[in-house]
């Protein structure tokens, strides 16, 4: 028994593999790096023959590590591994890990161990730890085994025993320091590959580096004799050959140029490179930025951007992007684009946790994430179910650290932050949920069933309505969020597929006793507002032969107003509009009015009579509608993503410019806690939006007028906020104190100085019917020229003629009617201004062939900027009436406020 057993074994060990090892990784760096060096070592090793002394070919594992395999794509988005894949895991003897925190964050690479270990056993997998502590970085299967603990009653229980695995150790602070670490750690992996110990393996690779080392030695003493040998001889020919020295010398003096010259041609090869490496970057940096994810444009302008750290050209292009994604001359009240975090699949619905400290998405493969808004971070990773619909549940949270959700087709309050289910339905079913924090409840419900239950605990308060209960073929088909502060009341609708009237039902949040019951004779109820006692009711009806006619005028939308705290079952009121598809409804937050939205319009109605006071339209699809607390306001966001405020005071919509979505196709947005959140159709991304408050940034002064510029006084102490009206308001530049008054003339351009302006245009060749407007400044140094499609040159000007192009072409998206051009007493740093905005370029006035390398040099983009000083580095914005200075940031303020941004990640 026990040879038969021996011989299985040996049979197995000898299995010819397809694959010695297969390397699982993340392909990102250093992993992907790490993963690439021990390939080559793998392959490249050749043992010592010593290992194999004494052992017969059977005992013999390999005499050669042959093949590897390493899948050098990112794997698809899809439900399964590949064919490829799954095919090499399976025909590899041994599978090597390479371990960091990021490992984990990868669905793939967690498959891949899994499926290993079930086709193989843990025994041959093998670890290698590029930084982070074990814990954090090893897949979670290989951080225990299963153990069988007697009890005693005489039971034996399966349990997981806690272990720390043995790793090869490649954490380095850089990739050289970390290839040094894997010459001799990949041995650790080869060990067990080649059936040896590790020490020994290690012992006679050394002592095979001695021997070869050793007859290094001997070759080059054996080389010296013979060179003593020869030079003996040669020195009884010294005299007959100085002529053929002397010449071989011009010859090495020569060859010696030439050298120069080659590495001379190879650093500018070298620098051209970096050129076109930091180039290529900064465009993606720039796209990165403009499609919204914010934090990746950071690292990619970082990367290739000069600092204490490494040694890269500087590229004007990649300081503005940098600014720009820094966010750094930011007023802090306008929500950007901050970073986009992507699910496994299309996503069906996001939230945002109370105060944003976390965002949550499901998506089409019932996958659900949460992320750490602040970096990113996922939180957590779970599955819904396999047999469900991706409308059939949702996402609640509770609080910063739990959800309402399904997972595994229950119900269940989750806790992502320690990964526990804090309570779970015991039903079988799809349920989605709303939750409302002044109580702690949490409604929950599907067609047939809706719960009120406690918010922690899950203890049902109230179960199901009489109706349901008596009639089979009734079902819910509307539930009233309860979301809002002050709620005491739910109420939702029940529908009979039988007859009609359908039956409104109100309940109490505290205990769901029945407050109210209606019978209403409806169509298809789109929406179910609550608010204090009022319900309202978003009703349309589509006629039965609409698909023959396609005729939406004969559509016909209705809103219901009940007070259901009054002793009458009729509406107070009811507003129809025929040919109008409603999608929302909703209650002021002062209750004196009611906006209804429809496809691309709206209806404002008095909220007593429901009478309509106005009309407004929109060019696109409106996908969401709120309220503002405690005002009569309401507010939509249509599907190109502009944010629009619906006002009793204005006729027309007016458009918000605090918010600008970064997707022309937008399906959801969420906002809450300070975090708002969009999703595109169709789409696996989410993007999130923040305010970026400058912490030096400082309000100087404050006036009732808007103010049009700002200049320097004479005696450089103050300065002087001129109004559209010409009116000047001095006042301290430090302190902000007002000190007086003053008036300026109207400052209407001479002819002179347009002649000389299209004199300066016909030189350059420029067609003037692409100028939008053009400018002199800095005390006649310097032209502008602003095209129509909103970028600008800048030229420098000598004895009155064009002396030189400028050294790039600047987009100036932000830019439009510039009235002025200032440059500092050295003319490396200018400053061209316009009434949007403000560019501060560095370009050097005095040498025209150059770039002056100077570190004060900044190029950016800044909103409101109507004055520089140069002097003292500062710079000053206006917001409408209120004067804001920023620090002038250098170039190692930029790339340091980049650091501290990358190091929060």
């Amino acid at each position: 028994m026990e040879s038969n057993i021996t011989e299985s074994v040996t049979l197995q060990e000898r299995k010819e593999w397809m694959y010695d090892a297969f390397i699982s990784y993340r392909h990102i760096e250093p992993d992907a790096y790490v993963a690439g060096a021990i390939h080559k070592l793998l392959e490249a090793y050749k043992p010592p023959k010593s290992i194999f002394k004494g052992k017969s070919p059977e005992e013999i594992k390999r005499t050669k590590i042959k093949k590897v395999f390493r899948d050098q794509e990112e794997l698809p988005l899809t439900s399964n591994l590949s064919d490829t894949i799954s095919m090499a895991l399976e025909n590899s003897e041994y599978l090597i890990v390479i371990c960091s925190p990021r490992f984990g964050e990868s669905l793939w690479c967690r498959k891949e161990v899994e499926t290993f270990i079930s086709l193989h056993g843990k025994e041959k997998v093998l670890t290698v730890l590029v930084d982070g502590e074990p814990s954090e970085s090893f897949p979670e299967a290989l951080l225990y085994r299963e153990i069988e603990v007697k009890k005693e009653d005489g039971t034996v229980e399966i349990v997981k025993e806690p272990i720390e695995p043995l790793a090869a150790n490649a954490r380095g602070n850089s990739n050289q320091e970390r290839y040094k670490l894997l010459k001799t750690e990949t041995l650790r992996l080869m060990a067990p590959m080649f059936g040896v110990n590790f020490d020994d393996l290690k012992q006679r690779h050394k002592e095979q580096k001695f021997r070869r080392t050793i007859q290094a030695v001997a070759a080059v003493a054996g080389i010296c004799f013979l060179f003593g040998v020869v030079s003996t001889t040669l020195a009884l020919k010294i005299n007959s050959q100085n002529v053929q020295i002397t010449e071989q010398n011009q010859q090495i003096t020569e060859q010696s140029g030439k050298i120069s010259e080659q590495a001379f041609q190879i650093r500018m090869q070298y620098y051209e490179a970096l050129l076109s490496k930091g180039e290529s970057t900064t465009q993606l940096a720039k796209s990165l930025y403009e499609d919204g994810d914010r934090v990746e444009a950071v690292k990619a302008a970082y990367s290739v951007f000069p600092h204490r750290e490494n040694d890269v050209p500087y590229i004007q292009s990649t300081q503005r992007i940098l600014t720009d994604a820094l966010a750094l001359y930011d007023y802090g009240d306008s929500f950007l684009p901050d970073r986009i975090l992507k699910a496994g699949s299309v996503i069906t619905e996001s939230q945002i946790s109370p105060n944003g400290k976390a965002v949550a998405a499901s998506d089409e493969a019932f996958g659900i994430y949460v992320w750490d808004s602040s970096n990113g971070r996922l939180l957590a990773q779970k599955n819904a179910g396999d047999e469900l619909f991706s409308d059939s549940y949702n996402i609640t949270f509770r609080n910063d650290t739990q959800i309402y959700t399904t997972i595994d087709g229950k119900f269940v309050l989750y806790d992502f932050e320690k990964d526990k289910v804090i309570f779970e339905l015991d039903e079988e079913k799809t349920f989605k949920s709303f939750y409302n924090e002044d109580m702690d409840r949490v409604l929950i419900y599907n067609y047939d069933k809706i719960i009120l239950a406690d918010g922690l605990t899950g203890e049902v308060i109230a179960e199901n309505d009489d109706c349901l209960q008596d009639n089979i073929w009734s079902s819910i088909s509307t539930v009233s969020d309860i979301k809002y502060e002050n709620q005491k009341y739910y109420a939702y609708i029940i529908e009979n597929k039988n007859s009609e009237p359908k039956t409104v039902i109100v309940r109490n949040l505290e205990d769901g006793s029945v407050v109210n019951k209606y019978d209403v004779s409806l169509g298809n109820v789109t929406k179910l507002k609550l608010y204090d006692d009022t319900i309202l009711i978003l009703d349309n009806e589509v006629p039965d032969d609409y698909f023959e006619t396609l005729d939406a005028s004969t559509y016909l939308s209705s809103v219901y107003r009940y007070d259901f705290l009054s002793e009458s079952d009729k509406p107070v009121w009811i507003h129809s509009s025929k040919g109008s598809f409603g999608t929302d409804v909703s209650l002021a937050g002062t209750g004196k009015y009611v906006s209804v939205a429809n496809y691309s319009s709206l209806e404002l109605l008095e909220a007593d009579s429901g009478e309509v006071i106005r009309n407004y339209n929109t060019d696109d699809q409106i996908q969401s509608l709120f309220s503002y607390q405690d005002q009569d306001n309401f507010a939509i966001v249509t599907r190109k993503g502009i944010f629009y405020t619906l006002s009793i005071s204005f006729p027309e919509l007016i458009e918000a410019n605090f918010f600008q979505a970064n997707v022309s196709n937008m399906k959801s947005i969420s906002v809450r806690g300070g975090i708002i959140a969009t999703v595109p159709y169709s789409s696996t991304e989410m993007t999130l939006y923040r305010t970026f408050e400058q912490t030096e940034k400082k309000s100087i002064f404050e006036t009732p007028d808007y103010i049009d510029s700002i200049i320097l006084s004479e005696d450089s102490n103050k300065l002087i906020a001129y109004t559209y009206d010409k009116d000047g308001i001095i006042f301290d530049r430090t302190t902000g104190n007002l000190v007086g008054a003053s008036s300026v003339e109207d400052t209407k351009e001479s002819e002179e100085i347009v002649c000389i302006k299209e004199q300066y245009i016909d030189e350059l060749g420029i067609s003037s019917k692409a100028v939008a407007d053009s400018v002199i400044g800095a005390n006649g140094r310097l032209f502008a020229v602003i095209y129509k499609d909103r970028s600008f040159d800048l030229f420098r000007i000598s004895h009155n003629e064009v002396v030189v192009d400028s050294k790039e072409h600047f987009s100036s998206s932000g830019l439009f009617q510039p009235n002025r051009i200032e440059a500092n007493q050295y003319g490396d740093m200018i400053l061209i201004v316009g009434t949007g905005c403000g560019f501060i370029l560095d370009l050097d006035g005095r040498k025209i062939d150059e770039i002056t390398p100077s570190e004060k040099m900044i190029v950016a983009e800044i909103s409101g900027c109507k004055y520089v000083d140069f002097e003292n580095e500062y710079v000053y914005c206006t917001k409408s009436r209120e004067v804001v200075r920023y620090p002038l940031y250098s170039r190692q303020a930029i790339a340091d406020a980049a650091q501290k941004e990358l190091a929060l990640e």
